[in-house]
């Protein structure tokens, strides 16, 4: 009935609207759920300006997860002076979309912008490790960590150069993105929180092929049921969905369809296990195992996360398209009597009672996880938090399980996700000094192999003692017209390069 009644309304709706651009003068239009702000995603980090950001600007390097490995964007070639120091050398003849020279100043400048401890913005750690940069001459430039540290191949892929001069003579950096400049396939002509953005493809972009698309059109429209009305009558070519109704009710439509791209994002069950909220139970690797042992976690990926088998079914928090993600892998299977015995065994047969923290865009998979722990005598509550308040609980050790959904940052590199749990006292529940140790050898280390045994005896050790166990992969649905052509050829980062770029798209043959 909902499916029914949300099909007329779009039918209504085309009635007495106009058609937009599309196809035939090389617009493509996409609907934005969240405002539009910027295009800028130091300053606005979110995935949605991930893709426009990585429009308009471009990186030192890029990477393909096809080959596992890094190219220069900017950079012509790069080469370790010594555990601590990256020297690149750039590209020769490349031009911001102002007409001024990239140099290696604009690079250094951009570097030392961001760990400027003066400069402020949320996610100032990924650049955290990062000590500075210093020119060397025009094309060339250095760039220095702290200690030993590899994944910053794969920060440097993230990481937008700016032109030093425009850049530096604003009063307010965090303005940038309202009217950038940068040296990638598009210029942005309009960035306006009211009417959008626009991006028109930069005819004197360098650094590689022109794209197909030659221009976007964003609208910002934060219903996802107007969202589909404007599909219907051609006012959006594209949005991306996570609702299995509204999306069988648009591709009913002839000239409709719908593309599943998997993202580097995946859902996830952590445990206290040292724990830091007092639950005192969760110490016991029976328990925790006992944990693992009674979500079905298929059940839930299908069910809950996809409504079909889209959603990966992931053995790590990693996955094989990223830097050192190990194969293999055998979490936990679903067996609730093995989780009852093993409580029994624990002196629990009688369960205990549990929280599971979780946030408002995961609170289904969370109470999935809830109604299968209380099947098994597990007497497990919810509490739903905002993005602020789930943080804060974090920090102050007040977790005793947590669902939630990491992105590895849109990292390449696989230890982004052991950085992210394991390096960070305010998100450490585990306090494993082995695994903290092999952590950090996983960072300093420079040779390839070593490194990704390293990395593997990590991820081995978190299965092993039963910290943290994926659900599922998160994956993105996009619904567009038959006119529009989505390369899913690399797996990554909802919208940004690694994924779903401005290159993803092109025109239906």
């Amino acid at each position: 009935m909902r499916r029914l009644l949300i099909a007329t309304t779009i039918a209504a709706t085309a009635l007495g609207t106009a058609a937009f651009a599309g196809k035939a003068d090389g617009t493509l239009t996409i609907a934005y759920t969240d405002p539009i702000e910027l295009i800028d995603e130091v300053f606005d980090p979110k995935g949605e300006t991930g893709f426009t950001s990585r429009a308009v600007n471009a990186a030192l390097l890029s990477y393909d997860p096809a080959t596992g490995t890094y190219s220069g964007e900017i950079a012509e070639s790069w080469e370790l002076v010594d555990d601590t120091t990256l020297e690149f050398k750039l590209k020769e003849g490349i031009v911001f979309q102002d007409g001024s020279p990239l140099t290696a100043e604009d690079v250094a400048y951009t570097i030392n912008f961001l760990v400027n401890p003066d400069t402020r913005f949320r996610l100032k750690t990924r650049w955290g490790q990062i000590a500075g940069a210093e020119v060397v001459d025009d094309l060339t430039v250095r760039i220095m960590t702290k200690t030993a540290y590899m994944p910053i191949l794969a920060r440097l892929v993230a990481t937008p150069i700016w032109p030093s001069d425009a850049h530096s003579a604003l009063e307010d950096p965090s303005t940038w993105g309202k009217a950038p400049i940068g040296a990638g396939e598009y210029r942005a002509v309009q960035v306006d929180s009211d009417k959008g953005i626009i991006l028109e493809r930069w005819d004197d972009y360098a650094l590689g092929e022109l794209p197909e698309i030659e221009r976007f059109e964003i609208r910002p429209i934060p219903d996802a049921q107007s969202q589909l009305a404007e599909m219907m009558v051609g006012g959006v070519d594209v949005a991306a969905f996570n609702q299995a109704d509204l999306i069988e009710a648009v591709t009913a439509a002839p000239n409709m369809t719908s593309t599943v791209v998997t993202d580097l994002g995946f859902l996830y069950v952590l445990l206290d296990a040292a724990d830091r909220s007092g639950i005192g139970v969760l110490t016991d690797q029976r328990v925790r195992e006992a944990v693992f042992h009674a979500i079905d976690t298929d059940t839930i990926r299908r069910q809950v996360v996809a409504a079909s088998d889209d959603a990966l079914s992931l053995m790590r928090v990693c996955q094989q398209g990223q830097v050192a993600c190990p194969d293999g892998g055998s979490k936990l299977a679903y067996d609730p009597e093995k989780a009852r015995a093993l409580l029994a065994d624990a002196g629990l047969a009688d369960g205990f009672d549990v929280e599971i923290t979780t946030v408002t865009h995961v609170s289904k998979v969370a109470e999935a996880v809830a109604g299968y722990l209380r099947a098994v005598g597990i007497r497990a509550s919810v509490n739903s938090q905002t993005m602020g308040g789930y943080r804060s609980a974090q920090a102050d050790g007040k977790i005793n399980i947590l669902i939630q959904h990491y992105s590895h940052g849109g990292s390449s590199d696989s230890s982004n996700a052991l950085e992210f749990y394991y390096a960070s006292p305010a998100r450490d529940y585990a306090q494993d000094d082995e695994l903290k140790g092999l952590v950090r050898a996983g960072f300093s280390e420079t040779d390839p192999a070593a490194r990704a045994k390293i990395t593997r005896q990590a991820y081995d050790l978190i299965e092993k003692r039963a910290y943290l166990m994926p659900i599922s992969g998160n994956p993105a649905v996009f619904v567009h017209t038959t006119d529009v052509a989505i390369d899913t050829s690399d797996v990554g980062a909802m919208w940004v390069p690694f994924g779903i770029s401005a290159r993803s798209f092109g025109w239906a043959e």
